[in-house]
């Protein structure tokens, strides 16, 4: 079996359905998804990410989980570079002592054309030397992206630190690995000495100019970011924050505020990279729906 971890990943999040059921459901080929469960194809990422929305809630798959495992497997040549350099897009994760861990820069909306059956070998001459182009192309955004990511994650750490301090909340850098729970390589978790919240996660995402060029991916994606924190063990002594550069972004996770039913304190909030700020922080989900504003805030 070529792709045999990203078939069993397949396979977890099919859960007790059927292989057709789960199909229909996600809008996809029964035979493409046939053959990935078979582990002898490696369907293009806008397959991953309809299986991924419509994974068993229970599964705990999520699309970073089947992209990472579609770039594992298999050879790389001239045929799928571009793609496998898109790929490491998804395990950017890099930050300094002390401060938050960055978002991992997420999937984008790329039309992924791969010619498995090349008609003559001149074809297949020209399928690779136009993805050997991409791959280019793609490895030069990749060193800008995440250049833009460290940049963001240095000054959200320091802004929301200092913004603690200045209110006068204590805290300390948390070790993840001690959690009775998992966080995402992009998640940072602080302890606090309060009396209403401990534990305190940050999950960093930052949009860019490449982002626009992507035709918006992370907004499109936004939702697995907030749903992925679904997976957590209940606990009224934990707060999530989202922590974000862009207002339109802002207002996409705001949007999930009144139409979720998370039992949790999860907020979203703003900081202007340019003028080194916090600008706003809002709740989108709460443990007590009867006392909200009770929580722990940045501003």
């Amino acid at each position: 079996m070529q792709y045999q971890e990203l078939s069993d990943l397949v396979k977890k999040a099919q859960g007790k359905r059927t292989a057709k059921k789960y199909a229909e459901e996600a809008g996809v080929d029964s035979s493409t998804l046939y053959r990935t469960l078979k582990g002898i194809h490696r369907p293009g990422i806008d397959v991953l990410q309809k299986l991924a929305n419509h994974a068993d809630p229970n599964s705990g798959v999520t699309i970073e989980m089947l992209v990472a495992a579609r770039g594992k497997n298999g050879n790389v040549t001239g045929k799928v570079a571009a793609m496998t350099a898109m790929t490491m897009l998804t395990t950017i994760a890099t930050g300094l002592p002390g401060l938050l861990i960055p978002g991992t820069i997420k999937l984008f909306d790329i039309l992924e054309r791969e010619n498995e059956n090349s008609k003559n070998e001149q074809s297949e001459k020209e399928e690779t030397s136009k993805h050997e182009v991409s791959n280019s192309i793609s490895t030069e955004r990749i060193h800008a992206l995440q250049k833009k990511n460290q940049q963001f994650s240095a000054i959200a750490s320091g802004v929301v630190y200092s913004q603690l301090a200045q209110k006068g909340i204590r805290f300390r850098p948390g070790n993840k690995e001690s959690l009775d729970y998992r966080l995402n390589e992009e998640d940072s978790v602080i302890f606090v000495e309060e009396e209403g919240i401990e534990e305190w996660v940050f999950s960093i995402v930052c949009m860019s100019d490449e982002d626009k060029e992507f035709n918006g991916f992370i907004k499109k994606t936004a939702p697995n970011t907030f749903i992925r924190f679904f997976f957590l063990p209940e606990n009224k002594k934990r707060k999530i924050s989202i922590v974000v550069n862009d207002e339109e972004l802002y207002k996409v996770f705001a949007g999930f505020k009144g139409s979720n039913c998370y039992r949790g304190n999860v907020s979203v909030i703003l900081v202007d990279e340019k003028q080194v700020r916090v600008v706003k922080e809002e709740y989108i989900a709460y443990y007590d729906t009867e006392n909200p504003e009770s929580n722990l805030t940045v501003v």
